[in-house]
């Protein structure tokens, strides 16, 4: 048997889309909006690393949901925590 052991991948950075209109209203400009040029995914989108292509309109919207379940985690253990520590 023949095994065969690939190098582990460097993860990739997203590569983020820099706006130049300097518009007071620009969301990019801001600093506010974030969006991935090489995988086209932005704000809760966004996976921890890029994976180097354009994702699919349904992995967006999976990758989307997946953070929306997460945020929602984040804030119930908050407020569990605030509650049990008398943080509040």
């Amino acid at each position: 048997m023949n095994i065969i052991l690939f190098p582990p991948q460097p993860k990739l950075e997203h590569t983020y889309f820099v706006c130049k209109c300097n518009s007071p209203t620009c969301g990019f400009c801001e600093g506010g909006l974030s969006y991935c040029t090489v995988c086209c995914a932005g704000e809760g989108e966004l996976l921890e690393e890029c994976p180097g292509r354009k994702l699919t309109e349904e992995e967006n919207k999976a990758n989307y949901e997946a953070m929306q379940q997460r945020w929602k985690d984040d804030l119930e253990q908050y407020q569990k925590e605030k509650y049990l520590y008398g943080t509040h």
